[in-house]
């Protein structure tokens, strides 16, 4: 079943992703032994979604899909992006 921008964006958010000015969503995550947060983000636009990583001043993009070729499995777990 194809996935709605706005079901995307509730699952994210469901799970601690928090929409920025640009009206992306973002999270940081800290691992064991760094002294910095690690950034990424969801790039939404009209008909795709894109998993970026922050790399100094640039964003990096790891995996991305159309809203019309993703799901939700029944774990809960996205599933139709690529890279």
């Amino acid at each position: 079943m194809a996935l709605t921008r706005q079901q995307f964006i509730d699952w994210a958010k469901a799970r601690g992703w928090e929409s920025d000015a640009f009206g992306h969503l973002q999270k940081s995550y800290t691992r064991i032994g760094n002294t910095h947060a690690d950034r990424h983000r969801y790039k939404l636009t009209r008909l795709l979604v894109r998993l970026e990583f922050r790399s100094g001043e640039r964003w990096i993009r790891l995996k991305s899909g159309y809203f019309g070729k993703m799901s939700i499995n029944a774990h809960g777990q996205l599933e139709g992006m690529t890279r």
